[in-house]
């Protein structure tokens, strides 16, 4: 990550102990990770978190900064190429990192959900589907 975005940070993981099986393609998802973290190097202050966990039926993988954060009324139109928050300015970028996570995790049947981190500055949470298996669900037979 920091050949790729000019940064070198201590990352903190906070990851799922266990094993996660998730239909996605690997490559996709590393680059959403990547952009994920490319984002919180160039607009936090220095400290990025990623976690992963796991819920019945989904997944999640979070990366975490404290930057300034995203006001609740602009998060909407991140995803949106080109657009940048308003504290991201002066910094240079494209605006496409966040569009691409987007896309990323739209055709992995995923949704993103922006939030504050626990440092105040901009938390994002990738949810994908985790197929359910015979031992998870249940069966009726008659």
């Amino acid at each position: 990550i920091a050949a790729e975005s000019g940064y070198e940070r201590e990352i903190e993981t906070a990851l799922y102990p266990g094993s996660i099986e998730v239909k996605m393609h690997p490559l996709s998802i590393k680059r959403a990770v990547a952009n994920m973290v490319v984002n919180a190097a160039r607009y936090g202050n220095g400290w990025i978190k990623v976690s992963s966990g796991t819920e019945p039926n989904r997944a999640w993988f979070q990366v975490e900064d404290d930057g300034p954060g995203i006001a609740p009324e602009q998060r909407k139109h991140l995803f949106q190429p080109f657009v940048r928050g308003d504290s991201a300015r002066t910094i240079s970028g494209t605006g496409l990192g966040l569009a691409i996570v987007q896309r990323i995790v739209d055709n992995h049947n995923g949704m993103l959900e922006l939030g504050t981190s626990e440092r105040g500055g901009l938390s994002i949470r990738a949810w994908l589907p985790v197929p359910v298996t015979r031992a998870q669900g249940t069966t009726k037979e008659g």
